[in-house]
């Protein structure tokens, strides 16, 4: 992800699309929300033994990627702080993110040294606005930045901008941010916004992983919809790995654009609901 000026916007929004990505919050603001049931039934055990084969796989094949952009690494950072398995990853997401040039736009989420950014007085329209909303929680002064994520949070929203408010709230927490009340209380009101989106979709895209990883690793969803999901993403892996490539639509602001993830970014989001699923509904306390 090779991000200047507007063509970072675009870049960002094909490819997470819009960050991407990606992906919990800091282990002392927000943890995965990782509970445990019943003893699985035969067919859920089919279910685990299958989900754990390909998230062994794919995080075998993402790791040995040549390059990997910010929303990836970062999604591979918070599945590595909520599992002790995979935890010898923290060296390796450390050692990649130090190659990415200092001023890759969202780099702050892995190096917590860089400097925040200034962010501009008027965030702009269309793209230009999303982006500048999107740097929020990286920016100064304080009160601007907290307005534009209020800005952001409020407005009306659908797929990927809906997923991305969530994770600017996730990422102000991150950052060290005070959020207003109305923030807090967005939060889940754009999750539940979100299943509801879930629920009614029934074919495997970038989008529905992207939706699945979020409910699953940052709330509290229905078991059968856990497996619901986890089925239809394993039904859509490709024979030899991965899930392809997807494009879709996306607005705001009076603008749209096409979003062109590429196939890194929806196997680490399907590797975040695999990890989460297998947490909730495939271990014994």
């Amino acid at each position: 992800m090779n991000h200047s000026g507007q063509h970072d916007v675009q870049g960002w929004i094909v490819r997470t699309a819009i960050i991407h990505i990606v992906l919990q919050c800091a282990v002392a603001m927000l943890s995965p929300v990782y509970s445990y049931g019943e003893m699985p039934s035969p067919a859920a055990s089919d279910l685990c033994v299958q989900a754990q084969q390909v998230f062994s796989e794919e995080l075998q094949i993402l790791i040995k990627e040549p390059v990997l952009q910010v929303d990836e690494l970062w999604a591979l950072k918070k599945m590595q702080q909520g599992s002790t398995e995979i935890s010898g990853l923290e060296k390796f997401i450390t050692e990649r993110a130090k190659t990415l040039p200092w001023n890759t736009p969202f780099l702050r989420l892995l190096r917590s040294d860089l400097p925040l950014q200034k962010l501009p007085k008027d965030p702009g329209k269309g793209i230009q606005r999303l982006y500048t909303y999107l740097q929020a929680p990286f920016g100064l002064p304080v009160q601007r930045a907290l307005a534009y994520m209020q800005d952001f949070v409020q407005t009306p929203a659908t797929g990927y901008v809906l997923a991305h408010q969530f994770l600017v709230l996730v990422w102000g927490e991150e950052q060290g941010r005070s959020l207003h009340e109305e923030m807090t209380e967005a939060k889940g009101t754009i999750i539940a916004a979100m299943l509801e989106e879930q629920r009614k979709e029934g074919e495997f895209s970038d989008l529905y992983a992207e939706r699945a990883a979020f409910l699953l690793y940052f709330s509290k969803v229905e078991p059968a919809d856990g497996r619901k999901w986890v089925t239809t993403l394993l039904k859509a892996r490709k024979p030899d790995g991965g899930w392809g490539e997807y494009v879709a639509r996306q607005s705001f602001d009076g603008q749209s654009g096409t979003i062109k993830p590429s196939e890194n970014h929806t196997r680490v989001l399907s590797l975040m609901a695999l990890q989460a699923f297998l947490s909730q509904q495939c271990q014994t306390p």
